[in-house]
């Protein structure tokens, strides 16, 4: 089977090791800009949005009226203003997450990172990374639709069981997700090796790649873990270190992958 010819999990982390060297400094700075256009806005907009509103969570404690009075506390305009600010910080996190993986993508191929990347994405067909981006939204709110609608209705009937019933709802939700976030994982790299790729056709070729490999891919993903623990620990800056480690090592994972299950994937 050709999959028994990739490498260990270690080759690929000593390689992403050696080629993160002398680049961690331009990477840790392209993932700190994507996080502050990213998250200043929506921090504004959640404070001015949210404040004056928490008195009004007593449905948390199971009171069916504290849950209708949220909601008709709820200004419209502001809510269509907060949404409109959400979907465009959406769009501009699709597109920069991108440009962060290409510039992970150039330092994989080349061993040098070019932090204009990051924000070339933007002149190359970016929409078609913001499509991506809906339709995995789409199929986490559909996985998750049917577990809210029971815990929603548990709380507003006050009736225990029908809360309990949304608890292995959203966990068989959680088990498709993950399945369908290893699928799928290679959707954006694809777009980027095939600049005249569409979104549908990338997402196809994920899995097509994928299928036999996903175990493999969750495997590698869990060799993280412990890196995982230390992010939590240090309440989210180690992921500066982190984050651009796993990304190197699933992206040369990725490029041995694609030689043997794409070979005609490129420009």
């Amino acid at each position: 089977m050709e999959g028994d010819k990739m490498k260990k999990r270690a080759e690929y982390k000593k390689k992403a090791k050696a080629v993160l060297g002398g680049n961690y400094g331009i990477l840790i700075l392209a993932f700190f800009l994507l996080s502050v256009i990213v998250n200043i806005p929506m921090t504004v907009m959640q404070f001015f949005m949210t404040r004056g509103f928490f008195h009004h969570f007593s449905f948390l404690s199971r009171n069916p009226e504290g849950f209708r009075s949220f909601f008709r506390k709820i200004s419209v305009p502001n809510s269509l203003i907060w949404i409109l600010v959400y979907i465009v910080v959406l769009i501009i996190t699709a597109i920069l997450s991108a440009g962060l993986i290409k510039m992970e993508m150039r330092l994989c191929d080349s061993g040098r990172a070019d932090l204009g990347d990051l924000f070339r994405v933007f002149i190359k067909r970016p929409f078609r990374f913001v499509l991506y981006g809906l339709l995995w939204m789409g199929f986490v709110l559909i996985l998750m639709i049917p577990g809210s609608i029971l815990l929603i209705v548990g709380i507003l009937s006050d009736i225990p069981f029908v809360m309990a019933l949304s608890a292995p709802l959203f966990l068989l939700a959680c088990l498709f997700v993950l399945i369908l976030r290893l699928v799928y994982a290679f959707t954006v790299p694809i777009l980027l090796d095939s600049p005249n790729a569409g979104t549908i056709e990338a997402m196809r070729q994920s899995r097509k790649m994928m299928h036999g490999y996903k175990w493999k891919l969750f495997v590698l993903h869990l060799s993280f873990i412990g890196m995982d623990f230390l992010i939590l620990l240090s309440w989210g800056i180690a992921s500066l270190w982190v984050y651009p480690y796993r990304m190197c090592t699933c992206l040369y994972w990725y490029r041995d992958l694609s030689a043997k299950t794409l070979p005609n994937t490129g420009e």
